[in-house]
C-alpha cells in the first residue's frame, strides 16, 4: 500500500503543535504522541518515539534544541546503527497508513538523517513548513525557557533556514501561524491545495472551533531588533510572504550564508550550554538548588564543628602523652627507690640491729596496754 506523509518543519513556538494537531483532525495519523503540558494545553502532538530519537541524536552530537550550533562536518556518519534501526521501526508505523504526519521542531535540523530511512518506503512525502514571526517566537522562548532574544533568533533563522534546505526537492507548503489561528478551514484548503492531498475527514465546525481558539496567541510583536540577525530574520519572514517564496533558492542560500558566520560568532562568544542552562532555570529547580545550599550550609558548620573537635583531641592527645611521659618517668624512680630498698633490707646493719626493733616493737605494744589498765 502507498501512503502519502507530511513532514512538518519549523522552529519551535511556531505553530507546529497547532498546525500537526489540524492534521490529526482531519485523518492524519500520527502514531503514539507525547502529553500536553500547561504551556500547550492543545497537545504538541510529537511522536514519542521520534522525539526521543531526535534528542539521542542531538545529544551523540553534542548539541541541543535550544542553542545554535553549527552541526559537525559529517554528522550522518556518526549515527549508530542501533539508532537507525530505531528510526526505520518508527517510520514502518507511519507507513502503514494511508495519510501521516510527523512533527518535530528538531527534524528542521536532523531531518536528513529521517529521509535517509523514508528513501526504504514507497510512502510519498510532503513537506508543510510552519512560519510565525520571529520576535513573537523569541517572546514565547523567553517566557517559557527564558531565552533571550538574540539566542533565539539564531535559533529561529537556524531552523527557518535548515527547514528549507532540506525539503528541497519535495513538493512543500508554506503555512503562517496567524492563518491558522484566522481560518483553521481555509488553513486546510491551502494545504490541500498546495501539497495535494485530499484528507478523509472533515471535523465539524465545532471541533475545529474548541481546538483553534484565539487564546493560543499571546505575543503580537511584528519588529526585530536593529542588529545583524535582526535584521536577517525580519528579511527572510518577509521574504516568505512573496508569492512561489520557495522557488527561490538563490535567496535562500544567500540568507544561509549571511547566518553561518553570525552563528560561529555566537559559538565562540557564548557561555556553554551547561552554563545557560542554569540561568534559566524553572522553579522547581531552583528550589532543589536551594534546598542544596541549606545542606551546604550545615555540612559547612558541621564541617567546624568536626575541625574544632579534633583540635581539642589533638589537645587531649598532647596531655595524655604528657601524662604517660610523667607516668614513665615516676614508674622509674619508683623502680629505683625498690632496688635501693632491696640494698638497705639486705644490709648487714639492718640485720644486726633487727632484735632492737623487735624489743621497741614490743615495749609500745606494752605502753598501750598498760594505758588501758589504768
Amino acid at each position: 500500500m502507498q501512503s502519502t506523509g507530511i513532514v512538518v518543519l519549523g522552529m519551535h513556538r511556531s505553530g507546529t503543535s497547532a498546525c500537526t494537531g489540524l492534521l490529526r483532525l482531519y485523518g492524519a495519523y500520527l502514531g503514539e504522541v507525547i502529553d500536553g503540558h500547561t504551556d500547550n494545553p492543545k497537545g504538541y502532538w510529537e511522536n514519542k518515539m521520534a522525539l526521543s530519537l531526535d534528542d539521542e541524536v542531538l545529544a551523540l552530537l553534542q548539541c541541543r534544541w535550544d542553542w545554535p550550533w553549527v552541526f559537525p562536518e559529517q554528522w550522518l556518519d556518526q549515527i549508530p546503527d542501533k539508532l537507525s534501526r530505531r528510526r526505520d521501526a518508527v517510520i514502518a508505523d507511519l507507513c502503514a497508513q494511508p495519510l501521516w504526519a510527523m512533527k518535530d521542531p528538531r527534524m528542521c535540523l536532523l531531518w536528513p538523517w529521517w529521509q535517509t530511512g523514508f528513501t526504504q518506503t514507497n510512502s510519498q512525502i510532503k513537506a508543510l513548513i510552519c512560519l510565525r514571526h520571529p520576535m513573537q517566537v523569541a517572546q514565547s522562548l523567553a517566557r517559557r525557557n527564558q531565552v533571550e532574544t538574540g539566542q533565539a533568533l539564531l535559533l529561529w533563522a537556524q531552523h527557518v533556514l535548515s527547514a528549507e534546505q532540506h525539503s528541497r526537492g519535495m513538493r512543500r507548503a508554506v503555512i503562517f501561524y496567524d492563518d491558522i489561528l484566522g481560518s483553521s478551514t481555509q488553513a486546510i484548503i491551502h494545504i490541500q491545495n498546495r501539497l495535494g492531498i485530499i484528507f478523509p475527514a472533515s471535523p465539524g465546525q465545532d471541533v475545529l472551533n474548541d481546538f483553534i481558539t484565539a487564546g493560543l496567541h499571546h505575543h503580537h510583536d511584528n519588529e526585530c531588533p536593529d542588529s545583524a540577525i535582526g535584521r536577517l530574520c525580519q528579511e527572510i519572514f518577509t521574504a516568505c510572504y512573496q508569492e512561489n517564496a520557495l522557488e527561490q533558492t538563490g535567496e535562500w542560500d544567500e540568507f544561509r550564508a549571511r547566518l553561518m558566520p553570525l552563528l560561529r560568532q555566537d559559538s565562540g562568544n557564548r557561555l556553554p550550554w551547561a552554563l545557560a542552562e542554569i540561568l534559566r532555570l524553572d522553579n522547581s529547580q531552583i528550589a532543589v538548588i536551594t534546598e542544596c545550599k541549606h545542606v551546604q550550609a550545615e555540612l559547612n558548620q558541621t564541617q567546624t564543628e568536626l575541625a574544632q573537635i579534633q583540635t581539642e583531641l589533638a589537645q587531649i592527645q598532647t596531655e595524655l602523652a604528657q601524662t604517660q611521659t610523667e607516668l614513665a618517668q615516676t614508674q622509674t624512680e619508683l623502680a629505683q627507690t625498690q632496688v635501693e630498698l632491696t640494698g638497705v633490707l639486705s644490709s648487714r646493719s639492718w640485720r644486726f640491729t633487727a632484735l632492737l626493733r623487735s624489743i621497741g616493737y614490743r615495749l609500745r605494744n606494752l605502753k598501750g596496754v598498760t594505758t588501758k589498765l589504768w
